[in-house]
């Protein structure tokens, strides 16, 4: 991670050297995601799951979540057909949102510092 504002610029500098525009806008935002506190984003995550994705702006890895806890509740709904299915799913789901998402931001912020360490060396 860049740590003073040389390396700052040099990032900068190696930025707009890139051509492809979906490229430049990969390397931009594993730059933004390098920039985060990785102990705010479990603060703010174990309150407001959702908040974690918000924090990061990853939103792709927001919906894929969001859709895999829709399935689940589903599956296990369509097995259980009674009361204990929904509260199954239910308990199912409070415990994924409170773990996953602090996790998996939490991995998305340390495999982007390490990216924009190997990019300054």
């Amino acid at each position: 991670m860049p740590e003073n504002n040389q390396d700052k610029v040099l990032l900068d500098q190696y930025i707009d050297s890139i051509r492809d525009k979906k490229e430049r806008k990969r390397i931009k935002h594993i730059a933004r995601l390098s920039r985060l506190n990785i102990g705010l984003l479990v603060f703010l995550s174990l309150f407001i799951p959702i908040s974690g994705y918000f924090y990061t702006r990853r939103w792709d890895a927001f919906l894929n979540f969001f859709c895999c806890l829709i399935i689940i509740g589903a599956v296990v709904g369509t097995i259980y057909r009674n009361v204990t299915g929904t509260s199954i799913s239910y308990n199912m789901g409070s415990i994924m949102t409170t773990i996953i998402p602090p996790i998996d931001n939490a991995l998305a912020i340390h495999r982007a510092k390490k990216k924009i360490e190997k990019l300054s060396k």
